[in-house]
């Protein structure tokens, strides 16, 4: 089996809009021919590939300088997932998966397009995709993938482990590679879950390479892409931890028992307790939480302020209140996402769905916020109302939200934008468990098929005693 690796790397913007930082230099090589340098090492592959756009491909060549590296341009631009994964894997940048929708590490620079066009001149069986600023992979690792997959060739297509993203990799058959650019997909399709069609979680099918549990349940981004992984990289430079990824597995899972970042990855936010559920059954609100708010646009502007000066920072508003509710709406979105660019990386908000009009929708369109969740917990109009508003104290029908969402959906395709993405939440309980099913398969089929396409996701949040 004919295996080469390829790398698509981009010296102006990574896959996550952050700056690239392939040219940069990190104790005086470029993060790049770092990244090469380690792919070279692993005998099993038989040719290193660097796919960058036509117009870097001089600065690229003068980077891999003396290495035994082939360098290829090409035109293609970015694929036309590149904002929907972007934009759901922002919010699990430290796992390999997790991303909204399913998305993994691997659709982040993984372009089965780039791969196809350059197999139909370079003959090859398999193909070693990883990340062009994976400076610490382990070419041991790399060597283990190749050998599992020659090993299930008659079980499986492909190969990968379960690692922080940046010690992990994913190895394709060429022909996976040509289906996938043929349909256009993201590689992260194969690992999605589809409640129309059931299947065994890839991590328990022969493809999934075993690992040991330090590196398995380790945490954290290591590819140099971000502010915070490319000071998490340099803290494992500096420590002289062993370089193979068992130990850097071991020193991620130690740190992070040790505390907490410097600097939050995600703040959360509550902009008031006003919520037009005060009676709701499996969420404090009203007379079970102390009035406070609405909160000061001034101090959203601080916040915002600090938020922007790390490249992935999150900010989700939520808190025990409604945050469509704030008075000042429009102003605190200018303070984190002001137009045309800029503000916080990441932005969420929760919602029950209710105050969803035409002009909130617009205002979350503008601000390009991520995602909106919405907190469901109901697939019946009768166990909506009893959810949400118990005793009928309030008016609580599921068909009006519902209907809100389908809005929501038809304005987001109005403005050709692929945010914020919808992502109903349902908190199981004693009261509703009979209707999760119908929740993840009718709601999955509705949502997701007949009114907005691979854009809403479903979530069913962890058991609680009520």
């Amino acid at each position: 089996m004919k295996t080469i690796a390829v790398l698509n790397a981009d010296l102006v913007q990574s896959p996550l809009a952050t700056p690239s930082r392939l040219a940069r230099e990190m104790n005086g090589v470029p993060i790049l021919a770092q990244t090469v340098s380690r792919v070279l090492k692993i005998h099993s592959v038989e040719g290193v590939y660097v796919l960058c756009p036509t117009d870097q491909r001089d600065r690229c060549a003068r980077i891999l300088t003396g290495m035994n590296v082939t360098v290829c341009q090409h035109d293609a631009g970015p694929p036309p997932w590149a904002t929907l994964v972007r934009t759901a894997r922002k919010w699990s940048l430290d796992a390999w998966r997790g991303g909204i929708g399913g998305a993994t590490c691997f659709d982040e620079y993984t372009d089965a397009r780039l791969i196809a066009g350059l197999l139909e001149t370079t003959s090859a069986d398999a193909v070693l995709s990883l990340p062009p600023a994976a400076m610490l992979f382990d070419p041991a690792l790399g060597e283990k993938i190749i050998a599992h997959r020659k090993k299930i060739s008659d079980e499986a297509k492909m190969s990968f482990v379960q690692a922080p993203p940046g010690l992990t990799a994913i190895l394709l058959d060429s022909d996976v590679v040509g289906e996938l650019a043929e349909k256009r997909l993201p590689v992260g399709t194969i690992f999605g879950y589809k409640p129309q069609a059931p299947q065994k979680d890839m991590i328990f099918e022969p493809c999934c390479c075993p690992t040991p549990a330090d590196l398995r349940f380790a945490t954290g981004r290591l590819i140099a892409d971000t502010d915070r992984a490319v000071e998490r990289i340099s803290r494992i430079l500096s420590s002289g931890c062993s370089a193979d990824a068992e130990t850097m597995g071991r020193h991620l899972i130690e740190r992070d028992e040790r505390g907490s970042e410097p600097f939050p990855y995600e703040v959360e936010i509550e902009l008031t307790t006003d919520d037009p559920y005060p009676a709701n059954l499996l969420r404090p609100r009203g007379k079970k939480v102390p009035p406070r708010g609405p909160i000061p646009v001034d101090c959203i502007c601080k916040v915002a302020d600090e938020l922007a000066e790390r490249d992935d920072a999150l900010c989700v508003l939520a808190g025990f209140g409604d945050p469509l509710r704030h008075p000042q709406l429009p102003a605190i979105l200018d303070a984190l996402r002001p137009a045309p660019g800029g503000g916080v990386y990441g932005l969420a908000v929760v919602t029950a769905g209710v105050d969803l009009t035409d002009n909130v929708i617009n205002l979350l369109i503008s601000h390009r916020v991520d995602v909106v969740s919405v907190t469901l917990d109901a697939w019946t109009p009768e166990t909506y109302q009893a959810l949400q508003s118990p005793g009928g104290e309030t008016s609580a029908r599921l068909d009006v939200v519902l209907e809100k969402l389908d809005r929501l959906a038809s304005l987001r395709a109005d403005r050709r934008s692929v945010a914020p993405l919808v992502v109903p939440t349902f908190c199981k309980s004693r009261e509703n468990l009979h209707e999760m099913d119908a929740f993840m398969m009718v709601g999955c089929n509705d949502w997701g098929s007949c009114r907005s396409p691979g854009l809403i996701i479903m979530v069913i949040e962890s058991p609680i005693e009520v």
